[in-house]
């Protein structure tokens, strides 16, 4: 059920432009995971970068993710905490 809920909670952040603006201030991707929690979204941070990789791969970026990439966004790259290793 959890990668099911991070590609749900994916999808609400790209509808809401309140929620993409609280996923702009996230460095982290544990802050990721609890923001999903808050939303009633269980997922860990594994399967929320999983995801993310794949959706870059696969090129299926949404605007909102383009623009976190572009910027340089901590929590797209894997040198930071939460991303893999």
């Amino acid at each position: 059920m959890s990668r099911e809920a991070a590609i749900e909670f994916r999808a609400k952040i790209n509808a809401s432009k309140a929620l993409q603006a609280e996923v702009a201030r996230i460095f982290d991707v544990k802050d990721l995971v609890a923001l999903g929690a808050r939303h009633g979204l269980q997922f860990t941070a594994e399967e929320a970068v999983a995801l993310g990789e794949a959706a870059t791969a696969e090129g299926e970026l949404s605007d909102f993710e383009l623009e976190l990439v572009a910027g340089g966004t901590p929590m797209c790259c894997n040198c930071h905490e939460g991303g893999p290793s």
